[in-house]
C-alpha cells in the first residue's frame, strides 16, 4: 500500500460550480481523511442521511469529475465562522462548527478568506445524522464544495488540530489512490461461464485480489451475491479470484488478471460450477459469555456448502444440564429429550445460511462461579464433499464419557463399517496430569470401557483417529464436577486443550461461567496449558472477541480490526457464529475487518443486555511451526468515530507436549507422594517435584532399554528437562536422601 503520510496540497478545478440554484443538491460522491494515520478513513457517500457520516447542501460545488485535495485549516480567532474578518484561510478546507449563523453564510465567510472546500461540524449530539443544508440569504455566491459532518469525525480532527497534527482531506469522485474491483458470484447451471437473468447468486463466499507485491485484500460477497474490493492503483495488475467453500465447486474463470491502469471501477464476475451433488452443512454455535442467573443469548448459524439443496434440514442444539429451558427463541423449535432442542430448516438451498437466535439462564442453585459449562449444535444432513480417501479402512473412532455415581466412564468405540487396520494411541488426563495411556485396535461395533474415580478431577480422553480419515482431528471427551461427595471439584482445565467437532456440521463449544468481566475482551481457545499457554502445531485456534457499548449513546457503526501474526494463516479462516451480521474484509497487511453497519448498538445504561456484541472465527497455524513460536494477537474496536478500544493480548506459544504420569517401574515402587507439574509441559521446562526428602536430590533419565539419556541434581525440588529428547516413554529415577528411589514416567509426543 503506498504512503499515506506525506503532505499534499493539489487543487484539480475539474469539478462542477453550482450552476443547479438552490433546487438541487450537491454531488460528492467520496470523502477521505488521508492523514495522519490515526484518523485515516474513506467515506462514500449515503443517501440514507440515518447511515451517512457527512451530507452535502443545496449550495456549493459538486466533485463529479475531479478532486478537491487540502489540509485543514480552523477559523481563528472562531470556529464558527460567522465573522467575515476571521485569518486567512487560502488553500485550505476550512473546518467550521455549526452554529448561530447560515451554513451558506460560514461557507461564503470561507471561501472570501481563500478557501478550497468546507467541512461543517454537525453541533448536535456526537452520533447526530448529518442534515442536508439549507442555502439561506447568500449561499448561492458559494461556488467551492462544502459538506457536513457527524460531530463524533469533526471532534477528532479538532483534537488533532490542537494537538499540532496535520491533517489531509480530499473530496473526489473516485476514491483517492483507489479504484474499486467489484462483480457476482453466481451459480452456472449450465456451465458456460456466463451469468444469466434466474442464476442464483451465491453470498457470503469469499473473493480475493493479489497485487503485483502479493499483498492480498479479500472480502465476502453481500446478501445478493455481490462484492466490492477497494484496491491500492499502484500495485496493478491484480490476480482476482473467488474461493469455493468445498471442493465440490470449481470457479470459471479460475483466476482473472485485472490491470487498473486509468480505471476507476473494474468489473470482475465469477461462476460457480458443481463439480458433484452434494450437501454439506457448516454449523457454529456461540455467546459472548456465560453468568449464572442471567439470560445467556446464543447465535447459531447453519450454511448449506454443498452443491444441492438439503431437504428436511434441521438442527439439534444441546446444553448442559445446568441450563434451564431456552425462551425467546427466534425459530420454532421442539424438545427432543431433555437439554435437546430440535429446529427443523424445511430445504435449506445450496448457498443459502440461516441465522437464529434463542436465551437460556444459567441455574443459580447447581453452578458455581469458574465451572465449565458445554453446549453444541449439529446440524442435518450430516454429509461431507470432499471425496472419500481409497486409504481409508471405513473405522471410525469415537469417545465418549459419563459420570455413573462413584465413577467415571469412558468409553473408545468403533462406530464405523471395518475394523481399525493398525494400533491407535489413547491418553487419559487427570486434570493436567497425563495418568494413562496405551494402544487400542478395535473392529466394527466394538469398545474399549475405563474406569476412573469421581474424585473432583476433570478427566479427559483422546484417542487418536484412523488414519485418513474423511474427518480430520483427535476425538477428545472432558468431563468436570464428577465427584461422589458433592464436594469441591477442579475447574479451568477443560479449556486449556481443543474441542473436538467430529464434522463442519457439528460445534462444540465450553466456557467458563464468570462473574465480572471486562466487556470489550478478545478470548482464544484452546486457552493452552500451563503459564505459557501451550499448543500444539498445526493446532487451529478460534477466537472470540466481545464488545459492549458504554458510552451515553446509541453506536451506528462498529468496526473490529485484528492484525494477525506472522504464526496465524489469514488464506485459512472459518468465520463463525456472531451477534449481528457484518462486512467482512481481509487486508494487504495481513488485517481482519469486521464491518457491523448500522448495528444501532444501544448503550448500557439505555438498554444493558442488549448493549453486547460479539463476533468469532476459527484460524489455522502456519504449517509445522517450531517450538517456541508465539503467537499473540490483540484487537482494536472502533464505535462510530471515538478512539479505538484495544483488547488484551491472547498468548500461545507452540511446543512439543511432554505428558507426565506417576506409575510404576516393572520391578520398582512408585512413589505415590511425588507429583509433577506444570503438566503436560515443554520439552526444556522445569518441572517442580513434590516429596518428602528430595531437595538437591540426584536424578537420571533413561529409556526402557536401560540407556541413560541424561543425569543431574535436582535444583531444590526442580528438574531442567534437557532439548531434543526421544520421542516415546522415558523414565525419571529421583533418589531421596533416605536412599529410597523415586519413579516418574515421562511420555513424549
Amino acid at each position: 500500500m503506498r504512503s499515506l503520510h506525506l503532505i499534499v496540497l493539489l487543487l484539480s478545478t475539474a469539478f462542477t460550480t453550482s450552476v443547479f440554484g438552490q433546487n438541487a443538491q450537491r454531488f460528492i460522491p467520496f470523502f477521505s481523511v488521508l492523514q495522519p494515520a490515526a484518523l485515516y478513513a474513506q467515506y462514500e457517500y449515503q443517501s440514507d442521511l440515518t447511515i451517512a457520516q457527512y451530507s452535502t447542501g443545496f449550495f456549493g460545488a459538486s466533485v463529479e469529475n475531479g478532486i478537491v485535495r487540502g489540509l485543514i485549516a480552523v477559523p481563528s480567532p472562531d470556529s464558527i465562522l460567522c465573522d467575515p474578518t476571521a485569518s486567512d484561510l487560502a488553500g485550505k478546507i476550512a473546518l467550521i462548527r455549526r452554529g448561530v449563523c447560515e451554513f451558506g453564510q460560514k461557507a461564503l465567510h470561507a471561501q472570501n478568506q481563500g478557501a478550497i472546500g468546507v467541512i461543517i461540524v454537525n453541533n448536535d449530539q456526537v452520533n447526530a445524522d448529518p442534515i442536508i443544508m439549507g442555502a439561506g440569504a447568500v449561499g448561492d455566491s458559494v461556488t467551492i464544495p462544502v459538506i457536513m459532518l457527524r460531530q463524533a469525525i469533526g471532534n477528532a480532527m479538532f483534537d488533532a488540530i490542537n494537538q499540532g497534527q496535520t491533517i489531509e482531506v480530499a473530496f473526489s469522485s473516485t476514491p483517492v489512490g483507489f479504484a474499486l474491483l467489484e462483480g457476482d458470484v453466481h451459480r452456472d447451471g449450465n456451465f458456460n461461464c456466463t451469468a444469466e437473468p434466474g442464476e442464483q447468486t451465491l453470498k457470503r463466499w469469499m473473493v480475493q485480489a493479489e497485487g503485483a507485491s502479493g499483498g492480498i485484500t479479500a472480502t465476502l460477497t453481500d446478501t445478493a451475491g455481490h462484492y466490492r474490493i477497494w484496491v491500492d492503483t499502484a500495485q496493478t495488475p491484480y490476480s482476482v479470484s473467488m474461493l469455493p467453500p468445498t471442493s465440490a465447486w470449481g470457479a470459471c474463470p479460475a483466476v482473472q488478471v485485472v490491470n487498473l491502469s486509468g480505471a476507476d471501477t473494474v468489473r470482475t464476475d465469477f461462476s460457480a460450477q458443481p463439480l458433484s451433488d452434494c450437501v454439506e452443512l457448516q454449523a457454529d454455535i456461540s455467546t459472548p459469555l456465560l453468568r449464572r442467573c442471567f439470560p445467556n443469548v446464543f447465535t447459531v448459524n447453519v450454511c448449506n456448502q454443498g452443491t444441492k439443496d438439503a431437504t428436511d434440514a434441521y438442527a439439534d442444539v444441546t446444553l448442559a444440564p445446568e441450563f434451564e429451558p431456552i425462551t425467546d427463541a427466534t425459530l420454532p423449535y421442539t424438545t427432543v429429550s431433555p437439554d435437546v432442542y430440535r429446529f427443523q430448516f424445511g430445504t435449506l438451498a445450496s448457498g443459502e445460511c440461516i441465522t437464529f437466535n434463542f436465551r437460556s439462564v444459567i441455574n443459580c442453585d447447581s453452578t458455581t462461579l469458574e465451572q465449565t459449562l458445554c453446549y453444541s449444535v449439529h446440524a442435518y444432513p450430516d454429509t461431507l464433499c470432499d471425496p472419500i480417501l481409497p486409504l481409508w479402512s471405513g473405522a471410525n473412532v469415537s469417545v465418549m464419557g459419563t459420570c455413573n455415581g462413584n465413577e467415571v466412564q469412558f468409553r473408545i468405540v468403533n462406530t464405523g463399517t471395518a475394523g481399525m487396520a493398525t494400533q491407535r494411541e489413547y491418553v487419559i488426563i487427570e486434570d493436567d496430569v497425563m495418568r494413562q495411556e496405551g494402544p487400542f485396535q478395535l473392529g466394527p461395533g466394538a469398545e474399549r470401557v475405563f474406569t476412573l474415580p469421581a474424585n473432583g478431577s476433570t478427566w479427559r480422553l483422546e484417542a487418536q483417529q484412523e488414519p485418513n480419515h474423511p474427518r480430520a482431528g483427535t476425538p477428545a471427551v472432558a468431563l468436570e464436577g464428577c465427584d461422589v461427595n458433592g464436594g469441591t471439584f477442579s475447574t479451568g482445565f477443560i479449556t486449556m486443550f481443543p474441542i473436538y467437532d467430529p464434522s463442519p456440521a457439528e460445534d462444540n463449544e465450553c466456557r467458563e461461567v464468570i462473574g465480572s468481566y471486562d466487556p470489550n475482551d478478545k478470548q482464544g481457545f484452546p486457552r493452552g496449558v500451563g503459564p505459557q499457554h501451550l499448543i500444539r502445531e498445526n493446532t487451529d485456534i478460534e477466537y472470540l472477541i466481545r464488545f459492549q457499548n458504554t458510552g451515553t449513546d446509541t453506536a451506528f457503526t462498529v468496526v473490529v480490526r485484528d492484525t494477525l501474526p506472522a504464526a496465524l494463516d489469514a488464506r485459512n479462516i472459518r468465520l463463525g457464529a456472531s451477534s449481528h451480521s457484518y462486512e467482512f474484509e481481509k487486508t494487504v497487511d495481513n488485517v481482519l475487518i469486521f464491518r457491523f453497519k448500522n448495528i444501532l448498538l444501544v448503550d448500557s445504561f439505555t438498554n444493558e443486555p442488549a448493549s453486547h456484541g460479539y463476533l468469532s472465527f476459527r484460524i489455522a497455524q502456519q504449517p509445522d511451526l517450531a517450538y517456541g513460536t508465539k503467537i499473540e494477537n490483540s484487537a482494536a474496536i472502533y464505535f462510530d468515530f471515538n478512539p479505538p478500544v484495544i483488547t488484551n493480548t491472547t498468548e500461545h506459544e507452540v511446543g512439543k507436549v511432554v505428558g507426565v504420569s506417576l506409575a510404576k517401574e516393572p520391578g520398582r515402587a512408585a512413589a505415590p507422594s511425588i507429583t509433577v507439574f506444570p503438566n503436560p509441559a515443554a520439552a526444556a521446562t522445569v518441572l517442580q517435584l513434590r516429596g518428602e526428602g528430595i531437595e538437591g536430590a540426584p536424578w537420571r533419565l533413561f529409556d526402557s532399554a536401560g540407556k541413560q539419556w541424561a543425569e543431574g541434581r535436582l535444583d531444590g525440588v526442580r528438574v531442567h528437562l534437557p532439548q531434543h529428547l526421544p520421542a516415546g516413554m522415558l523414565w525419571l529415577e529421583v533418589r531421596a536422601k533416605s536412599g529410597q528411589a523415586f519413579f516418574v514416567k515421562i511420555v513424549l509426543d
